[in-house]
């Protein structure tokens, strides 16, 4: 094939994929996006190979990442996106090495091994996870039936389905257009098939025993918009709003009022990410108290806490009651926070007994610790309020892939979920992942749905991060044996 035309081929491959992202949303193209690409990868000369893969994931990257030059700055953000398609290049490399090495039936497990093992160090390592690049796994944050291996592998395991089934489909496309793959990347059409097998399966194992029923929950989650208004003049959202009582009680009144344009009969009340206030503001909390008590409804509000050590960012819960119940402060901090004198919350994950469930809470970048959730599930929890904040300049996509990390959070820790963000998505998610209500981006309102308390926890709640460190000891150890099997060949 002329090398132009697979340019070309490969940088649309890379659009089709990136249409499956948050955002895009449309999953099904996940299974099939890679396909050309991978086509074209085991079969082009070797020469060819790193300018393939830049066309490919540079417009992936491009559309996985087109939120970063909102949040880093436009010359460092979209500096990144280029620089996040040269990673994902390295290790496409690093796989095709390991495929060469391998005989039969592992050529086909190869590259995806090699991806997933890598994607699931660069999460959870100090200092790389914070750098978030998007994994193939979030083109399926839409589709239960896929998300339901998160309750026994975490996200790895999505990541090594969505691959293998794209490399299985490029394998048998390779046989049915009678092409020649390069020496030693030859995968049998009997092991695509057989990995089809599997992962249709699983497929339909998803999505015949997802969760359903139990408890019910009636979740609202309010969009506030505090960040977009022009009577708001911010310089940032770090506390400002709780130091200025005009501006505090501005947003008070807002999420006052689109509160009560609810129906009756919410459980949960989720207020957004928006610092608005201190919790020893006693006009505050009369009014939160008083909230609660006339919506007959735990009302979830982000507060500060002062605390020797710098302020908290606490998500505060005011009984039906008028009480307070809970309150339990940020822990994953972003930079910025840190800078701004907040201090890490404890690793304490209690919850409160509610007639719907186990009721606690985190707070937005909270959800980017695979760990922060599972603990509070690990502790009893199984309804969890989740104040957040997504406004980076009104990005426009940010929000989804967010809103995608919750998704998996409850999937993987069977948890009900209620979101209530300043811009958006507010959101309420059940223990399959079915998103039972949703608000659009950039519009102020309050939302409701109906989700469920599901009894008993998940393997992945249980054993944690198994499968990711089986990933990382299977590609070490397969590393090795490629690497003693070159040099004896």
């Amino acid at each position: 094939m002329p090398f132009l035309f697979a340019v070309l081929i490969c940088a649309l491959s890379g659009a089709v994929t990136a249409a499956a992202l948050p955002g895009y949303d449309l999953p099904f193209l996940g299974w099939v996006g890679f396909v050309p690409y991978f086509t074209l990868l085991l079969t082009q000369p070797d020469r060819q190979v790193p300018l393939l893969s830049i066309a490919f994931f540079l417009v992936f990257s491009l559309g996985a990442h087109s939120w970063y030059p909102a949040i880093f700055g436009p010359a460092l953000g979209w500096s990144l996106v280029f620089a996040v398609a040269g990673w994902y290049g390295l290790k496409i490399r690093l796989g095709l090495w390991l495929t060469r090495r391998m005989p039969g039936a592992l050529r086909l497990l190869a590259l995806p091994l090699v991806w997933s093992a890598v994607e699931f160090v660069n999460f959870i390592a100090p200092y790389v996870r914070d750098w978030w690049f998007v994994s193939p796994s979030a083109t399926q944050w839409r589709f239960p039936p896929a998300l339901q291996i998160l309750s026994v592998t975490g996200f790895p395991g999505l990541t090594l389905m969505v691959l293998v089934a794209n490399l299985s489909l490029a394998a048998l496309l390779i046989r049915a257009l009678r092409l020649t793959p390069r020496t030693g990347l030859e995968i049998a059409p009997r092991a695509a098939i057989a990995a089809l097998a599997v992962i249709g399966t699983l497929l339909l194992a998803g999505a015949a025993l997802m969760p359903r029923t139990g408890t019910p929950v009636t979740i609202a989650a309010v969009t506030d918009m505090t960040l977009q208004r022009a009577d708001m003049p911010l310089a940032g959202d770090l506390g400002q709003i709780a130091a200025d009582p005009a501006l505090s009680r501005k947003v008070l009144d807002e999420n006052i009022r689109l509160t009560e344009t609810l129906p009756a009969g919410m459980d949960l009340i989720v207020w957004p990410e928006n610092k608005f206030a201190y919790d020893d503001n006693k006009e505050t909390r009369a009014a939160l108290s008083a909230l609660a008590k006339a919506q007959s409804a735990y009302l979830s509000a982000n507060l500060l806490h002062h605390r020797p050590a710098g302020k908290e960012n606490t998500n505060t819960l005011f009984a039906p009651s008028g009480e307070q119940a809970l309150q339990r402060a940020k822990i994953n901090l972003f930079p910025a926070e840190i800078a701004a004198g907040y201090a890490r919350g404890p690793e304490s994950f209690a919850h409160i007994e509610t007639p719907f469930g186990r009721l606690s809470g985190a707070i937005c970048w909270d959800t980017h610790r695979l760990w922060i959730l599972r603990a509070l599930a690990r502790k009893g929890a199984d309804v969890i309020a989740l104040p957040m904040d997504n406004d980076f300049d009104a990005d426009p996509i940010f929000p989804y892939h967010h809103a995608a990390d919750v998704v998996f959070r409850a999937v993987e820790n069977r948890l009900t979920i209620g979101v209530g963000s300043v811009n958006g998505i507010s959101l309420v998610v059940s223990p399959a992942g079915k998103i039972v209500a949703e608000s659009p981006v950039n519009t102020a309102g309050a939302i409701h749905g109906q989700s469920f308390r599901h009894s008993g926890q998940s393997l992945y709640t249980r054993l944690g991060d198994w499968f990711g460190w089986a990933l990382v000891l299977a590609a070490a150890l397969l590393a090795l044996f490629g690497w003693r099997r070159g040099r004896t060949t």
